[in-house]
């Protein structure tokens, strides 16, 4: 499938129609008629939205220090240079900030 026919940032869903080795009609398992939560979602056992990132513009980046970040002056931004020129301190502040993409240094000597 062509990403070029599809909206940046539009919401995709991707399901699957599981067919065993061995079994009848009444055997196959359909992702779509699953309700997500958090023990099948890793498995794949349901409907998954994803978001259409052709531009490659959507992520969020954070940068932990534990030695040189900062909670409170810390940033998330969309650019990586950014988020390391002002690091948190601390992996719950990167999520609190909504970072989707987090990079944590080794500051462990």
């Amino acid at each position: 499938m062509s990403l070029t026919t599809l909206d940046q940032d539009s919401t995709l869903t991707a399901d699957a129609v599981l067919y065993p080795a061995v079994g009848d009609a009444s055997s196959l398992f359909d992702t779509s008629a699953a309700t997500a939560n958090d023990d099948n979602r890793v498995l794949g056992q349901c409907s998954y939205p994803h978001h259409c990132d052709k531009s490659d513009a959507l992520d969020d980046y954070c940068v932990v220090d534990g030695v040189g970040g900062n909670d409170t002056t810390g940033v998330k931004s969309t650019t990586l240079a950014t988020a390391e020129a002002s690091p948190v301190a601390t992996i719950a502040k990167a999520l609190t900030l909504g970072a989707n993409v987090v990079y944590v240094k080794d500051t462990t000597g």
